[in-house]
């Protein structure tokens, strides 16, 4: 698995690359860790552990959800230890879509 999310404008993006995760600003990492997904779960439920970077040390657990060609996430605040209930939900730090290109 690999891809990258956000990041335009100078914003930070998430980068995925096979079970690993970071936060790229500017071309910058600011800060790297891994992330397991559990997708018998609905929504699915993903977790980050972060290694590098500010909130190294903390957890960042998250939704997602597959809506025709798009998967729309939601992250919780790191170092909180309550996911996400719902997409409606107004406790996730970082709300996302990723949408497959044609």
């Amino acid at each position: 698995m690999a891809g990258e999310l956000g990041g335009r404008g100078g914003r930070p993006a998430r980068r995925l690359e096979g079970l690993k995760d970071g936060v790229v600003t500017n071309g910058a990492v600011e800060g790297t860790g891994t992330f397991k997904l559990d997708a018998t779960k609905t929504p699915w439920t993903f977790d980050l552990d972060i290694k590098e970077g500010s909130d190294a040390g903390k957890m960042q657990m998250g939704i997602l959800e597959m809506k025709s060609d798009a998967i729309h996430g939601l992250l919780g605040t790191p170092g909180v230890a309550t996911r996400p209930a719902n997409f409606d939900s107004a406790d996730g730090a970082i709300a996302f879509v990723a949408v497959k290109q044609k």
